[in-house]
Protein backbone atom coordinates (compact mmCIF):
# COMPACT_ATOMS: atom_id res chain seq x y z
CA UNK A 1 0.00 0.00 0.00
CA UNK A 2 1.24 3.74 -0.32
CA UNK A 3 3.35 3.31 -3.46
CA UNK A 4 4.17 5.61 -5.62
CA UNK A 5 5.66 5.14 -9.56
CA UNK A 6 6.58 7.73 -11.98
CA UNK A 7 6.97 7.21 -15.51
CA UNK A 8 8.88 9.09 -17.93
CA UNK A 9 7.68 9.10 -21.72
CA UNK A 10 10.58 10.85 -24.13
CA UNK A 11 9.12 9.52 -27.29
CA UNK A 12 6.23 7.99 -29.10
CA UNK A 13 8.18 4.65 -28.61
CA UNK A 14 7.93 5.29 -25.02
CA UNK A 15 4.15 5.81 -25.19
CA UNK A 16 3.46 2.51 -26.63
CA UNK A 17 6.04 0.48 -24.51
CA UNK A 18 4.74 2.11 -21.09
CA UNK A 19 1.07 3.03 -21.72
CA UNK A 20 -0.01 -1.11 -21.53
CA UNK A 21 2.19 -1.42 -18.62
CA UNK A 22 0.37 1.89 -16.99
CA UNK A 23 -2.83 0.04 -17.69
CA UNK A 24 -1.93 -3.27 -16.08
CA UNK A 25 -0.30 -1.77 -12.75
CA UNK A 26 -3.58 0.50 -12.88
CA UNK A 27 -6.12 -2.85 -13.06
CA UNK A 28 -4.34 -4.89 -10.87
CA UNK A 29 -2.94 -3.05 -7.82
CA UNK A 30 -5.34 0.44 -7.86
CA UNK A 31 -3.58 1.69 -4.90
CA UNK A 32 -0.52 2.39 -6.66
CA UNK A 33 -0.04 6.09 -6.90
CA UNK A 34 1.11 6.12 -11.00
CA UNK A 35 2.20 9.66 -12.62
CA UNK A 36 3.52 10.27 -15.97
CA UNK A 37 6.20 12.67 -16.46
CA UNK A 38 6.60 13.66 -20.66
CA UNK A 39 10.28 14.31 -21.38
CA UNK A 40 10.30 15.90 -24.30
CA UNK A 41 11.16 20.00 -25.45
CA UNK A 42 8.93 19.38 -28.80
CA UNK A 43 6.33 17.49 -27.66
CA UNK A 44 3.22 17.42 -25.20
CA UNK A 45 1.56 14.59 -26.81
CA UNK A 46 -1.65 16.07 -25.58
CA UNK A 47 -3.86 14.94 -28.97
CA UNK A 48 -1.97 11.43 -28.43
CA UNK A 49 -5.07 8.59 -28.09
CA UNK A 50 -2.82 6.60 -25.41
CA UNK A 51 -2.59 9.55 -23.32
CA UNK A 52 -5.93 9.85 -24.05
CA UNK A 53 -6.72 6.57 -22.67
CA UNK A 54 -4.45 7.40 -19.69
CA UNK A 55 -6.69 10.50 -18.71
CA UNK A 56 -9.60 8.43 -19.01
CA UNK A 57 -8.02 6.08 -16.27
CA UNK A 58 -7.26 9.22 -13.83
CA UNK A 59 -3.83 9.01 -14.51
CA UNK A 60 -2.13 12.28 -14.03
CA UNK A 61 0.04 13.21 -16.93
CA UNK A 62 2.63 16.12 -16.27
CA UNK A 63 5.24 17.91 -18.80
CA UNK A 64 8.54 18.84 -17.91
CA UNK A 65 7.80 22.47 -19.17
CA UNK A 66 5.10 22.88 -16.81
CA UNK A 67 7.79 22.50 -13.95
CA UNK A 68 10.58 24.70 -14.89
CA UNK A 69 9.97 28.26 -14.65
CA UNK A 70 9.30 29.11 -17.68
CA UNK A 71 6.30 31.77 -17.15
CA UNK A 72 8.48 34.39 -19.25
CA UNK A 73 9.00 32.12 -22.06
CA UNK A 74 6.00 31.49 -24.63
CA UNK A 75 6.09 27.97 -24.33
CA UNK A 76 2.56 27.47 -25.94
CA UNK A 77 3.24 29.33 -28.82
CA UNK A 78 6.90 27.69 -28.78
CA UNK A 79 5.28 24.06 -28.95
CA UNK A 80 2.34 25.46 -31.94
CA UNK A 81 5.67 26.79 -34.01
CA UNK A 82 6.62 23.42 -34.02
CA UNK A 83 3.60 21.38 -35.40
CA UNK A 84 2.98 24.42 -37.78
CA UNK A 85 6.26 24.15 -39.37
CA UNK A 86 5.87 20.40 -40.10
CA UNK A 87 3.32 20.90 -43.03
CA UNK A 88 6.22 22.47 -44.73
CA UNK A 89 9.34 20.65 -45.71
CA UNK A 90 12.82 21.20 -44.52
CA UNK A 91 13.83 23.71 -47.13
CA UNK A 92 10.93 25.86 -46.99
CA UNK A 93 12.12 29.36 -46.11
CA UNK A 94 9.15 30.42 -43.76
CA UNK A 95 10.39 27.16 -41.81
CA UNK A 96 13.70 27.67 -41.94
CA UNK A 97 13.11 31.64 -40.63
CA UNK A 98 10.73 30.43 -37.90
CA UNK A 99 13.22 27.52 -36.52
CA UNK A 100 16.51 29.92 -36.35
CA UNK A 101 14.82 32.63 -35.26
CA UNK A 102 12.29 31.61 -32.72
CA UNK A 103 12.40 27.61 -32.20
CA UNK A 104 16.48 26.25 -31.86
CA UNK A 105 17.38 29.88 -29.76
CA UNK A 106 14.13 28.48 -27.39
CA UNK A 107 14.66 25.35 -27.39
CA UNK A 108 18.43 26.14 -25.78
CA UNK A 109 17.25 27.94 -23.20
CA UNK A 110 14.50 25.72 -22.05
CA UNK A 111 16.77 22.95 -22.95
CA UNK A 112 19.91 24.53 -20.18
CA UNK A 113 16.22 24.84 -17.52
CA UNK A 114 15.28 21.69 -17.62
CA UNK A 115 19.36 20.24 -16.84
CA UNK A 116 19.30 22.74 -14.01
CA UNK A 117 16.51 21.42 -12.28
CA UNK A 118 17.25 20.20 -8.66
CA UNK A 119 16.16 16.03 -9.16
CA UNK A 120 14.41 16.81 -5.40
CA UNK A 121 12.58 20.05 -6.31
CA UNK A 122 11.28 17.69 -9.50
CA UNK A 123 10.08 14.71 -7.12
CA UNK A 124 8.19 17.59 -4.77
CA UNK A 125 6.58 18.84 -7.85
CA UNK A 126 5.15 15.72 -8.58
CA UNK A 127 4.52 14.09 -5.18
CA UNK A 128 4.34 14.88 -1.80
CA UNK A 129 7.32 12.21 -0.88
CA UNK A 130 9.99 10.42 -2.84
CA UNK A 131 8.16 7.54 -5.20
CA UNK A 132 9.26 3.86 -5.30
CA UNK A 133 10.27 3.68 -8.22
CA UNK A 134 11.05 5.61 -11.44
CA UNK A 135 10.55 3.99 -15.63
CA UNK A 136 12.79 5.18 -17.73
CA UNK A 137 13.30 4.20 -21.57
CA UNK A 138 16.27 1.98 -22.54
CA UNK A 139 18.21 5.45 -23.02
CA UNK A 140 20.97 7.33 -21.30
CA UNK A 141 21.44 11.59 -21.00
CA UNK A 142 22.50 14.13 -18.19
CA UNK A 143 18.62 14.66 -17.08
CA UNK A 144 18.31 10.45 -16.90
CA UNK A 145 21.73 10.02 -15.24
CA UNK A 146 21.05 12.84 -12.40
CA UNK A 147 17.39 11.12 -11.57
CA UNK A 148 19.48 8.31 -11.24
CA UNK A 149 22.20 9.49 -8.70
CA UNK A 150 19.21 11.06 -6.76
CA UNK A 151 17.29 7.54 -6.93
CA UNK A 152 20.47 5.91 -5.60
CA UNK A 153 21.02 8.38 -3.27
CA UNK A 154 17.21 7.54 -1.42
CA UNK A 155 17.13 4.33 -2.14
CA UNK A 156 14.43 4.59 -5.37
CA UNK A 157 14.53 1.85 -7.61
CA UNK A 158 14.89 2.19 -11.18
CA UNK A 159 13.82 0.49 -14.24
CA UNK A 160 14.21 1.01 -17.96
CA UNK A 161 11.72 -0.91 -20.29
CA UNK A 162 12.64 -1.15 -24.29
CA UNK A 163 12.61 1.87 -26.79
CA UNK A 164 12.10 -0.23 -29.66
CA UNK A 165 12.34 -3.72 -30.65
CA UNK A 166 15.44 -5.19 -32.75
CA UNK A 167 14.89 -8.64 -31.66
CA UNK A 168 16.72 -9.85 -35.58
CA UNK A 169 19.26 -7.29 -35.71
CA UNK A 170 23.16 -8.08 -36.06
CA UNK A 171 24.68 -7.89 -33.17
CA UNK A 172 27.25 -5.05 -34.72
CA UNK A 173 24.16 -2.59 -34.62
CA UNK A 174 26.73 0.55 -35.31
CA UNK A 175 28.31 1.10 -37.86
CA UNK A 176 31.67 1.90 -35.86
CA UNK A 177 31.13 -1.27 -33.79
CA UNK A 178 33.35 -3.87 -35.44
CA UNK A 179 33.82 -5.75 -32.14
CA UNK A 180 30.96 -6.47 -29.85
CA UNK A 181 33.29 -6.40 -26.59
CA UNK A 182 32.69 -3.17 -24.46
CA UNK A 183 36.23 -2.18 -24.36
CA UNK A 184 36.91 -1.88 -27.73
CA UNK A 185 33.99 -0.90 -29.52
CA UNK A 186 33.01 1.92 -26.36
CA UNK A 187 30.10 2.72 -28.60
CA UNK A 188 27.53 2.04 -25.57
CA UNK A 189 28.58 2.25 -21.73
CA UNK A 190 26.99 0.07 -19.03
CA UNK A 191 23.67 0.80 -17.75
CA UNK A 192 22.77 2.73 -14.86
CA UNK A 193 19.94 1.61 -13.71
CA UNK A 194 19.03 -1.11 -11.65
CA UNK A 195 16.86 -3.63 -13.51
CA UNK A 196 16.93 -3.72 -17.10
CA UNK A 197 13.57 -4.94 -19.41
CA UNK A 198 13.95 -7.20 -21.94
CA UNK A 199 10.94 -8.40 -24.55
CA UNK A 200 12.96 -11.70 -25.26
CA UNK A 201 15.69 -14.21 -24.14
CA UNK A 202 17.87 -12.95 -27.55
CA UNK A 203 17.98 -9.14 -27.32
CA UNK A 204 18.41 -9.60 -23.49
CA UNK A 205 21.52 -12.18 -24.12
CA UNK A 206 22.88 -9.56 -26.70
CA UNK A 207 23.38 -6.81 -24.31
CA UNK A 208 24.76 -8.73 -21.84
CA UNK A 209 27.35 -10.07 -24.35
CA UNK A 210 28.58 -6.79 -24.90
CA UNK A 211 28.64 -6.16 -21.24
CA UNK A 212 25.97 -3.25 -21.03
CA UNK A 213 23.75 -4.58 -18.26
CA UNK A 214 24.92 -7.47 -16.16
CA UNK A 215 22.90 -10.91 -14.94
CA UNK A 216 21.85 -9.36 -11.73
CA UNK A 217 20.13 -6.53 -13.50
CA UNK A 218 18.33 -7.85 -16.78
CA UNK A 219 14.69 -9.18 -16.88
CA UNK A 220 12.99 -10.94 -19.42
CA UNK A 221 8.83 -10.50 -19.15
CA UNK A 222 7.94 -10.87 -23.00
CA UNK A 223 6.77 -8.24 -24.67
CA UNK A 224 3.78 -5.76 -23.29
CA UNK A 225 2.74 -4.09 -26.87
CA UNK A 226 2.15 -7.13 -28.47
CA UNK A 227 0.31 -9.19 -26.08
CA UNK A 228 -3.24 -10.15 -26.47
CA UNK A 229 -4.86 -8.80 -23.92
CA UNK A 230 -3.51 -5.15 -24.68
CA UNK A 231 -4.38 -5.83 -28.67
CA UNK A 232 -7.67 -5.94 -27.65
CA UNK A 233 -7.43 -2.83 -25.84
CA UNK A 234 -5.77 -0.90 -28.06
CA UNK A 235 -7.85 -1.63 -30.90
CA UNK A 236 -10.66 0.18 -29.21
CA UNK A 237 -8.97 3.02 -28.45
CA UNK A 238 -7.35 3.53 -31.74
CA UNK A 239 -8.78 6.31 -33.47
CA UNK A 240 -10.58 6.58 -36.81
CA UNK A 241 -8.27 6.88 -39.91
CA UNK A 242 -9.91 9.11 -42.75
CA UNK A 243 -7.67 8.47 -45.65
CA UNK A 244 -7.75 11.19 -48.37
CA UNK A 245 -9.54 10.46 -51.56
CA UNK A 246 -6.89 10.39 -54.67
CA UNK A 247 -7.78 12.44 -57.70
CA UNK A 248 -7.64 10.32 -61.26
CA UNK A 249 -4.33 12.13 -61.93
Amino acid sequence: MNKQILFLLRAYNDIDHMTPIIYKLNKDCPYINIKVLIYNVDEDYSEDYRIRFLDKLNIPVVHILKIVNTKILPVKIFLKSIKFIKFYNRYNPLRIIINRIFIIPLRKILIGKINKINPEDLINDIFTSNPNMIVFDQASNSFYNKLCHYSKKYKIVTVSVPHGHNTLANELIWSNSMDIAYNTSKVQRPTIYDYVIYENSIIADRYLKMGIVSKKQLRVIGSTRFSSEWIKIIDSILPNLHLPNLDNK
